[in-house]
């Protein structure tokens, strides 16, 4: 990796891209101590002070987690027709993803998102709040907010991996990152196949006899 003609890295296509992809979007923000809060005024049933992915069924512990740390995707539940996943599904699950974010500090123009890739990398799906528009895009520091991310599994057997994450919008950079936790999630669709690929289109073959339509 180059800057400026300045040798900044060698190694692997995955690393030399993540740093890459950091360097782009990383922030000029000042990160300051985190904000001291009481989990008690949450009605939830984890501490939002710890990181809690790490303890679902799903999680990856091979994910690369990267931002300024203004805000901290500290839990997330993966429910699979309405009950809670181990990660094993199958093709047409409805899937709902809730990630829960705590705020550090004050943030403006917020973006939440996911990104649904296959198990060498490819992107086979991703959107966001600012394309869809329909969350609050400003936050308070000590504000603990769940967003909810619904996806109908229309795809093929295989392993695949969902990154989830929470930027800033910004004019120079398209965003800056606060907490991306790439590839965290991991489901497996196991199905016996009547087709190949990755999108499952419910293709249907017949012969047509002369004189039907």
């Amino acid at each position: 990796m180059l800057d400026e003609g300045e040798l900044k890295m060698t190694g692997s296509p995955k690393d030399v891209v993540q740093a890459y992809l950091e360097m782009m979007f990383e922030s000029d923000a000042e990160v300051q101590e985190p904000v001291v809060i009481d989990p008690g005024n949450y009605s939830v049933d984890f501490d939002p002070r710890q990181d809690n992915c790490l303890k679902h069924p799903t999680y990856n512990s091979n994910e690369h987690r990267w931002g300024d740390g203004r805000a901290k995707i500290c839990h997330y539940e993966v429910l699979q027709n309405g009950v809670p996943s181990n990660g094993i599904v199958k093709r047409g699950d409805h899937l709902m993803i809730r990630m829960s974010v705590l705020f550090e500090q004050d943030i403006n123009d917020l973006i939440y998102g996911i990104t649904v890739k296959t198990d060498d990398g490819n992107a086979i799906y991703g959107t966001n709040s600012r394309l869809v528009g329909n969350v609050p895009t400003f936050q308070k520091a000590g504000d603990l907010v769940h967003i909810q991310f619904e996806l109908s599994l229309h795809l093929l057997s295989g392993n695949y991996f969902i990154s989830l994450g929470v930027a800033q919008d910004h004019m120079a950079k398209d965003n800056i990152a606060v907490d991306r936790r790439y590839d965290m999630v991991h489901i497996n669709i196991r199905e016996t196949e009547d087709a190949f690929g990755i999108a499952a289109l419910d293709g249907k073959i017949e012969l047509i006899k002369d004189g039907e339509e």
